[in-house]
This record gives C-alpha cells, sequence and structure tokens, in this order.
C-alpha cells in the first residue's frame, strides 16, 4: 500500500513516468532446433533467464524451454529435440576454472519451484543453484514494495513490456476444439440421469430428477451463438458438470469422444506460441539483470 501511495503521489504531482520497454522495436525471437543452433546463439559466460512452458496445466509433460540473454532477444527449445536440449545443459553449466573453482554464469528465473522440476523432466538441470540461480519473485517479494509479484504485472509495471496471459493465448485456440466436441456428444441420447436424493429446508430430504446431459449441452449450444461466439465461460461450464455426472454417463461419454480437450499451447500457431514464451523469459533476463539489482542499491541507499 505504502508503494501504491507513492507512485500515486508522482501521478498527481506529474512526477510519474511510465516504463517504456527498452527492447521494444529490436526484439528477436527464434527457435533453436539442433544442437550446432544452440552452440551458435548461446553465449558462453553470461547470465542466462530461463522459462518453461508444459503442454497444458502445471502437471502436464513440458513442451519447450526458453532462455533470453539480453534485452532484445528469445530462444525457443522444444523439449522434444533432445540434442539441442542436452547441448543447452552443457552450455549452461560450463565456466571457467578460477582458484580451482567453476565460475558459472547467472541463472534468473521466475517461480523457481515450478519450473526446476519441469526442466529436470526435459535433462536440464542447474548446477551450483546457491552460488548462481536468483529466483525473480522471490527478489521482487522481499523488496517488500511490490503489490503484485507475477511476472505479467511486474513486466508491465516496472518493464514497460505488456504481456499476454496463458488463458488469453490458448483459449481463443481451443473453443473450436471443446464446441466440436460438445457438439459430438450432444448427437447421442443420454436419457434421463437416475434421481438422486436432496435435501431442501421446505420439502425435507426428496428424490430429485437432474437435468438430462442433452438439456445442459443444448442451452450450452445455443447460448454460446447468443453470445455472437464470444463468451468462451459459456464452453467451460462442461468441467462444472462433469464431476456430478453419473459413473455411466462418464464412461459413455469417454467411449463416445473422450475426454474434453485441454487448453494446450500446443493448439496454438506456432509464431504466436513463438512470442509468448520467449517474451517471459526475456522479461525475467530485464528483471533479474537490471531491474532488481537498481532497486536493492536504492533501498539499501534509504536505510
Amino acid at each position: 500500500m505504502a508503494e501504491s501511495f507513492r507512485a500515486l503521489g508522482e501521478v498527481i504531482s506529474a512526477e510519474y513516468e511510465r516504463a517504456c520497454d527498452s527492447g521494444k522495436g529490436r526484439t528477436t525471437y527464434r527457435e533453436l532446433k539442433t544442437a550446432r543452433e544452440v552452440e551458435k546463439y548461446y553465449r558462453r559466460g553470461k547470465s542466462t533467464a530461463i522459462d518453461t512452458e508444459t503442454v497444458g496445466g502445471v502437471k502436464d509433460p513440458p513442451w519447450c524451454l526458453t532462455f533470453s540473454q539480453d534485452e532484445a532477444s528469445g530462444y525457443l527449445i522444444r523439449a522434444e529435440n533432445k540434442d539441442a536440449v542436452g547441448r543447452f545443459n552443457l552450455l549452461l553449466n560450463e565456466g571457467p576454472i578460477f582458484n580451482n573453482r567453476k565460475l558459472m554464469n547467472l541463472v534468473y528465473i521466475h517461480n523457481c519451484l515450478f519450473d526446476l522440476d519441469i526442466l529436470e523432466d526435459m535433462g536440464v538441470v542447474v548446477m551450483a543453484q546457491l552460488d548462481r540461480l536468483h529466483d525473480t519473485m522471490h527478489g521482487a517479494y522481499h523488496l517488500a514494495k511490490f503489490p503484485k509479484i507475477g511476472l505479467k504485472n511486474l513486466a508491465y509495471r516496472h518493464l514497460g513490456i505488456r504481456m499476454k496471459d496463458f488463458d488469453d493465448v490458448v483459449t481463443p485456440h481451443w473453443v473450436p476444439l471443446a464446441l466440436r466436441y460438445v457438439q459430438e456428444v450432444n448427437e447421442f441420447d443420454w436419457g434421463k440421469p437416475p434421481k438422486v436424493w436432496v435435501e431442501d429446508k421446505k420439502k425435507g430430504r426428496y428424490e430429485k430428477q437432474p437435468q438430462s446431459l442433452n438439456t445442459g449441452l443444448k442451452r450450452m449450444i445455443s447460448d454460446y451463438a447468443k453470445s455472437y461466439c464470444e463468451d468462451y465461460g459459456i464452453l467451460e461450464r462442461w468441467f462444472d458438470w462433469w464431476p456430478e455426472m453419473d459413473a455411466d454417463t462418464k464412461e459413455g461419454v469417454l467411449c463416445l469422444a473422450g475426454p474434453m480437450p485441454k487448453k494446450s499451447i500446443v493448439n496454438v500457431p506456432f509464431d504466436e506460441a513463438l512470442d509468448y514464451a520467449c517474451c517471459d523469459s526475456r522479461a525475467t533476463w530485464m528483471l533479474g539483470e537490471n531491474y532488481l539489482p537498481r532497486e536493492r542499491k536504492v533501498l539499501r541507499w534509504k536505510e
């Protein structure tokens, strides 16, 4: 709150300056497909920011890693490219020997407790973590002056980088798959589900006939069409219905159409996914290398 009031005072007194993206207009994102390309673009001895993307949710397998070593570039390596991933792991942990001790570059990760497991699944291990690994989310938290410590909030407010959320990128490409799925499920007559016992303050305990799956699906499809195909949340009703379905209906749906498609970055056009993923590592590098160290110095000077 103190930081927010300080910023508000600067706005009122016309002293506030909105942060500008120092890499805007000269940003380059690239996929590295081979070990040779990784060797070409990775700069030994320079600090490295790393981010990861899974196929879908937190517990899903990895899709890629991205890394950045300056404010204007980012590189993506898919998890399936084992040679490229292996070469990145070697280069990341190389370093010159000084006084019988290997000196390695700094590594920045935003919320490393998530990314380190994903990296390990891909075959990448950050060696000497206590000496070189810096979590930029923890850095922002310990400065105790940031209202929000998510990467996208920090990047927009303090670096001038406007970033998209995962749902903003993935959901528009999930919608056609989800709509096709519910239409396919609705083509089958599921009949009436079995009655269930419910409690009511006035009626007491009584048997209730739940709504049939076909009735709910028809309403879902109709509501989505009436929203001019813009309200994605209507199709997400399926995830609320699924736990409440009886076992026989669930089994029938899975046999007929399988599970509802996941929201996955795999369904996003690659150029769009490349921009989204690489921007995360670029913003992390700028936070770790430029912004947070400067804020620490200012904080020490004030103390």
